[in-house]
């Protein structure tokens, strides 16, 4: 069976939005039943996701602990390509927060 693979892009800043939370729970529910690859881009607004202290955002206890589910998953959170487009063509699904 082909295994769906699914991009999900996150703009937004999680300093003021709720979004990237909601697309990290999306990204781990999606992972955890082990038939979808996974793959967040973070844009720039949102590479402080990757960081240590995304703990300390608001709702960074959720955001963690979803980012936490989606690695242990086999997802994959990295710095939005230059050329999304090209990624894009690779993949089923593009999901945008």
């Amino acid at each position: 069976m082909k295994t769906t693979r699914v991009l999900i892009l996150i703009s937004s800043d999680p300093r003021n939005s709720p979004r990237p939370a909601e697309a990290l729970r999306v990204a781990a529910g999606l992972a955890a039943g082990g038939r979808v690859r996974v793959v967040v881009f973070l844009g720039a607004a949102a590479a402080v996701l990757s960081e240590p202290l995304a703990f300390d955002l608001p709702g960074g206890e959720a955001m963690t602990a979803h980012l936490a589910s989606l690695r242990a998953s086999g997802g994959v959170l990295e710095p939005a390509p230059d050329r999304l487009a090209e990624r894009v063509a690779q993949n089923e699904t593009l999901l945008r927060f």
